[in-house]
């Protein structure tokens, strides 16, 4: 039943067809402040001229954000794929690597970083929603079979800079965002110091919106951001 009410919802929020020039529509987003901060706030500065009535309603992920998706309170969600629901539709977004960030006057990051330093030192990490679920990096380095020494968690991605800054410490950090970051902060990056997987971020949305004409153009707008050579 819910389910049956969700899609109604979503028909009549749908508009029959889409204009951004002209469009007074607010899209509410699932979006985490790392996706926020790398690419809706660039997105937004440019739409501001191509769709200047069109607004965002930004919502921080948390357990019960696909249940935002079904119940038709939320149009989209963009994370991971292990974080979406497997009932609605998901398109690929972008890829992301992830670096290592820190201090840019700290002795770790003067030479080559190895995976004993890189291990052996204090780390700020992410922990997301009121389940403090870990994110993509730590949940990844467990199944990898190597266990990090976080001094620091935060719930926010564009926290962690502010706890580098003047310490030891290092972070693994979404590489748009550490390029977003050591522009505001006296910050360096090197590689990984091991092989490690590419992050596909992904975009979903519900299923009785696939052939929503603004869900249509927003989407291609994020992709269009995200594939911009000079975003990040």
């Amino acid at each position: 039943m819910r389910e049956c009410l969700g899609g109604i919802e979503t028909l009549l929020a749908t508009s029959a067809s889409f204009d951004p020039a002209t469009s007074q529509r607010t899209f509410k987003v699932i979006a985490s402040d790392y996706v926020i901060t790398a690419l809706v706030a660039p997105l937004m500065a440019d739409l501001s001229t191509l769709a200047p009535g069109v607004r965002l309603q930004l919502i921080s992920p948390d357990q019960h954000s696909p249940e935002l998706i079904g119940d038709g309170k939320a149009d989209l969600m963009i994370s991971p794929r292990e974080f979406l629901s497997a009932d609605h539709p998901t398109e690929l977004l972008f890829e992301e690597e992830h670096v290592v960030v820190g201090w840019k006057d700290s002795p770790l990051l003067q030479a080559s970083l190895d995976e004993a330093s890189f291990l052996g030192a204090g780390h700020v990490g992410v922990a997301i929603g009121s389940r403090s679920n870990i994110a993509f990096a730590d949940r990844h380095l467990a199944l990898m079979g190597k266990h990090r020494r976080i001094e620091i968690s935060t719930s926010s991605f564009t926290t962690v800079p502010w706890l580098l800054v003047g310490t030891q410490r290092l972070a693994v950090m979404h590489e748009r965002l550490a390029r977003a970051a050591m522009r505001l902060f006296p910050l360096t990056s090197v590689p990984m110091p091991f092989a490690f997987p590419v992050m596909q971020e992904l975009v979903q949305f519900h299923q009785t919106r696939a052939a929503d004409e603004g869900l249509f153009w927003l989407r291609e707008q994020l992709r269009r951001m995200a594939n911009d050579p000079q975003n990040g």
